[in-house]
């Protein structure tokens, strides 16, 4: 059983591997064909925000609820049933909202038409991909990561030979709806009852408090920094973010893989894995100094191979950027430890925390500071974030994790 389940944490890591790929190759290509490098990454930013808040969570509950339904849980065709609709309505709400955000971004009302399509289209695909983790069928996940990046590339190509500047949002938009329109979940079944509503609503509710805290505060780093700074100093943050995206998802791999390994040690001997999550918390913590340090150093190079002669000013901005990276990846291990042991709403509320503390320093130093105070924001909430968890993680008593109920299990 273990194996089985590490198997489907790594083919699942896999397809946010591809992800990761896939974006930072698709803003490369754009900040090297074009001068819309910024305005291009502030609406991604934008697509992962409104995500968050429902259809990620969405996904999440999928992947709770459907296994469960096996075991007497709620019925997999009721909790399809709900989350479809609300998944839908919370899309409306997205694309309303999105578009005058969106326009303000790029000034263009079909720009901003294709950006609010994107919003929409990201929220499916993390919805869908969630459904399908739901049923185990992790492989055929990340094969549709590799297909929609496929149809994403194959209709960059075209916009960007076409000279339809407006569309450079359009091709992701698409890969994103050919993967939801491929994995959309068709079960079907009866009303759930109130109660089991409410129990798959606030599971729900209490994931997207998590997907916030775990993932909000690097992309609104660059929608402040697109607001509150010039085009030039925007557009050296986003080139920076492109290449910073690659090992910010490393660590968010790493924590993915954890949370299943010590789902299942802490079943059998809490000591003795708070000892292993201790040991690979100090391993992380000599690894990520590794690699960041390499990457920081390479820092000149690696800004003139991949956008040579365009953003050499952006190299310090990298630098910094890929620092404070460094610090918000070392929650990875002892993220995974408290989501493993059932501590989930102590990580939940310590990132979210966190993440209001970095955000709210963004909003007062950003408008006076621009990209400066932006990044400093960022490192108020990765500094508050890794202390917090790390503390929590490592300085209570460890407890012996008994396999989760139903759906009475704590988030």
């Amino acid at each position: 059983m273990k194996k089985v389940l590490l198997y489907h944490a790594l083919v699942a890591t896999l397809g946010v591997l591809v992800q990761g790929v896939v974006r930072f190759a698709y803003t490369t290509w754009i900040g090297n064909t074009s001068d819309v490098i910024s305005e291009v990454s502030a609406v991604l930013s934008l697509a992962v925000y409104f995500s968050l808040f429902w259809p990620a969570g969405a996904g999440l509950a999928a992947m709770r609820f459907l296994p469960a339904a096996s075991i007497g849980g709620p019925s997999a065709g009721g909790v399809m049933r709900l989350l479809r609709k609300s998944f839908w309505v919370a899309s409306a709400a997205a694309a309303l909202v999105s578009y005058p955000i969106s326009y303000y971004f790029t000034g263009d009302a079909a720009a901003a038409a294709a950006s609010s399509f994107l919003v929409v289209s990201y929220g499916a695909y993390t919805f869908t991909r969630g459904t399908l983790l739901g049923h185990a069928r992790a492989t055929q996940a990340s094969l549709l990561d590799l297909v929609s990046a496929a149809v994403s590339f194959g209709v960059l190509l075209f916009v960007t030979t076409s000279g339809a500047h407006w569309a450079l949002l359009l091709p992701l938009g698409v890969g994103y709806t050919v993967y939801a329109v491929l994995a959309w979940p068709r079960e079907t079944g009866q009303r759930l009852a109130a109660s089991e509503r409410s129990q798959v609503l606030s599971y729900t509710g209490y994931a997207i408090f998590g997907l916030i805290a775990a993932g909000g505060l690097l992309p609104a780093v660059m929608l402040f920094v697109q607001t509150f700074d010039v085009k030039a100093k925007a557009d050296l943050f986003a080139a920076a973010l492109t290449l910073a995206t690659p090992a910010n998802m490393l660590a968010q791999s790493l924590n993915q893989v954890l949370v299943q390994y010590f789902s299942g040690r802490a079943q059998e001997s809490a000591r003795e894995t708070r000892k292993q999550a201790v040991g690979f918390f100090i391993l992380s913590v000599v690894g990520f100094a590794a690699i960041f340090g390499a990457l920081i150093a390479m820092a000149p190079w690696l800004m003139d191979l991949v956008f040579p002669g365009r953003y050499g000013g952006g190299v310090a901005t990298l630098q910094v950027l890929l620092a404070v990276v460094a610090v918000s990846s070392l929650t990875a291990v002892p993220g995974a430890y408290l989501m493993a042991t059932g501590r989930h709403r102590a990580f939940s509320v310590a990132s979210f925390c966190a993440t209001v503390a970095g955000i709210a320093s963004m909003a007062f130093l950003a408008p006076a500071w621009g990209l400066e105070g932006a990044i400093a924001g960022f490192a108020v909430g990765a500094v508050a974030s890794a202390a917090s968890v790390a503390v929590l993680a490592y300085m209570a008593k460890p407890q012996r994790v008994e396999a989760p109920s139903l759906i009475e299990d704590e988030l």
